[in-house]
């Protein structure tokens, strides 16, 4: 194979043309295995089998539709069905979710039997060549579908245009067929990380003259679930599903449940196991209760997929220091103050790494126990601070690392707390003689 030329396979069956299609399915794992598709594998699998399918020449029955649908077995299984790829503009994480929000929407008013997949980032794929996947049974659907999201994707642009979205600047994607809208910049969305803003809800900026009577303006929440979450999963889609409540590739009754209860629109973003899943919640009515309703919904189906109590306050503390939307919640000096799931009253915490050590059955022994028990009146002081170690005596996180959680109903205090919590964790590691360290989650 000559470099920057593509290679060429030739298959060619000694006796009936039956067999061309398993040989044609040998030659595409093969080139499947070949390839590193560790990071974005979904999304690369996706693409790779897509373009295969257009390539593909000769005299057997290739299987191609008007529009440049072309059938292929699906990236998820072997089955074969029709499937259209669209390349996107390069969207932020934000967009993006979105972006797939409003077009599985459509797609499921106009009762059309395919499956929408958005890849980018946030959602499984590369960040640098966003696409989107319709697949189905029968390429008349297929074909609708297409057409939908086609359309979508101008009607995304003219808005564009028009200064109706806010968000991080739209870049010209050059894969994609039909130039941009417009590629001026657009105002930056808020720093997730900017700290001691009181955070109320902003409501979205968009023109007025296009705004119908009587419409409230959107409220948004978006959702960032670890890495950690879904890195021992045993794929991507268990998450999903497990959230989503899909069976079959349809979608499952949480999904509606979520939807009848705060008439609200979610969109789950596909993990890919290198990237975190992002999850959209949008009102359509702008009612800032419907949205925390279906937050706390997503979040309790969350720790039922994490199944491990010890692992649950890591989880919580890091949903809430990366979450965004229109109105945050409240962050000073690496606390959050977030939702306690058992009474739903505002808390503020923060969380400290403990120290550790690889044992030689290769499990992590966490450090510090003894200074902290000795410490901890001090520690506590005489604020109402709670101190929550998880890492000894049995409550030890499997999901996760161990940690030190401090809970209080004051941001003051509770960076006081964990200030004494570090120091107390900090002369522990100076004096360790087995050379304790932290690890990264």
């Amino acid at each position: 194979m000559i470099e920057n030329v593509p290679m060429y396979v030739t298959i060619m069956p000694k006796h009936v043309k039956f067999q061309i299609p398993w040989a044609r399915e040998m030659v595409e794992d093969s080139i499947l295995e070949f390839l590193d598709l560790n990071k974005y594998s979904a999304s690369r699998k996706a693409r790779l089998l897509y373009e295969l399918a257009v390539s593909l020449g000769g005299v057997s029955n290739i299987g191609r539709a008007e529009g440049g649908l072309v059938r292929q077995r699906s990236y998820l299984t072997r089955d074969m069905v029709w499937m259209k790829l669209l390349d996107l503009p390069i969207l932020s994480a934000i967009e993006l979710v979105s972006f797939d929000t409003s077009v599985r929407l459509r797609v499921e008013k106009e009762e059309i039997e395919c499956s929408v997949e958005i890849f980018g980032q946030g959602l499984g794929g590369d960040p640098k060549s966003p696409f989107v996947l319709v697949c189905g049974k029968y390429s008349e659907q297929v074909a609708k579908a297409t057409k939908l999201v086609a359309d979508s994707i101008v009607d995304y642009q003219q808005r564009v245009q028009n200064n109706e979205l806010k968000g991080p600047m739209l870049v010209e994607n050059p894969l994609l067929s039909k130039p941009l809208a417009s590629s001026r910049k657009r105002v930056m969305s808020p720093d997730v990380a900017k700290s001691g803003s009181a955070e109320r809800p902003t409501k979205t900026k968009r023109s007025h003259e296009k705004k119908e009577q009587g419409k409230s303006t959107e409220l948004t929440y978006i959702l960032t679930v670890p890495l950690w979450v879904t890195q021992k999963c045993r794929n991507g889609k268990e998450l999903f599903s497990h959230l989503t409540g899909e069976q079959n590739g349809k979608q499952g009754h949480k999904s509606r449940e979520i939807r009848s209860k705060t008439n609200c629109l979610i969109s789950f973003g596909r993990s890919s196991g290198n990237e975190p899943m992002v999850i959209s919640i949008i009102s359509k009515e702008g009612k800032k209760p419907d949205v925390i309703l279906a937050k706390r919904m997503i979040i309790k189906s969350i720790i039922e997929f994490l199944d491990d109590t010890y692992s649950e306050g890591r989880l919580i503390y890091q949903m809430g220091m990366t979450e965004t939307g229109s109105f945050n919640l409240k962050k000073t000096r690496g606390a959050v103050q977030v939702e306690c799931q058992l009474t739903n009253l505002l808390v503020w915490m923060k969380l400290l790494e403990l120290p550790s050590t690889i044992g030689a059955n290769g499990k992590r022994m966490p450090h510090g126990k003894r200074h902290l028990n000795e410490n901890h009146e001090w520690m506590v002081g005489n604020t109402d601070c709670t101190i929550e170690k998880y890492g000894f005596d049995g409550e030890v996180p499997r999901r996760s690392g161990p940690y030190v959680l401090v809970c209080g109903n004051d941001s003051v205090r509770v960076n006081e707390v964990a200030a004494r919590v570090s120091d107390v964790i900090d002369r522990h590691m100076r004096g360790c003689r087995y050379g304790c360290k932290f690890y990264n989650e």
